[in-house]
């Protein structure tokens, strides 16, 4: 058994899907390769770290939205009838600065993932149907997610 194939059968264990003998076969190769076996720890605690975070109630954005602009219709009503726009907008400052806080105190509250070894991301072409653009592939490290920006130059009829 290779690396490759150990990797896919712990994948498919995980998900109690590998049969008793092929089991036995991959037990074997784990504790003849550190490195597999290192994979398998790796994904153990992502898992546990999933199953945690399931836990985490993230609010609703549309929800969010609306609670924000009640109170800015409020704000608005309120500020019409006073004659110094302060207390308004130190309300409205608050009410962003508190949806801010949540927000920031959900980020820090969620576990960091754990490393996995098995995945990258790979961007070999870029193809677009404009002409004279420039195609900028970046790879965010924190997210993983492949990034392109398509740059359209100008001609000098539109400039």
């Amino acid at each position: 058994m290779n690396c490759k194939q150990a990797q896919e059968w712990i994948s498919r264990e995980m998900d109690g899907e590998l049969h008793t003998v092929d089991q036995t076969v991959l037990e074997k190769h784990l504790m003849q390769c550190p490195a597999c076996k290192k994979v398998k720890a790796h994904w153990m605690s992502a898992s546990q770290l999933l199953k945690q975070t399931a836990d985490v109630k993230i609010p609703d954005a549309t929800e969010a939205w609306e609670e924000i602009r009640a109170q800015i219709e409020k704000e608005k009503l309120t500020s019409r009838n006073t004659l110094l726009p302060f207390p308004a907008l130190l309300k409205w400052t608050s009410a962003v600065a508190a949806i801010i806080a949540v927000t920031l105190g959900i980020h820090f509250m969620t576990p960091e993932p754990a490393e996995t070894f098995a995945f990258q991301n790979e961007v070999e072409f870029v193809e677009t149907d404009l002409s004279d653009s420039s195609p900028i592939v970046y790879i965010d490290e924190e997210s993983g997610w492949a990034i392109v920006w398509i740059l359209e130059s100008l001609d000098e009829e539109t400039t």
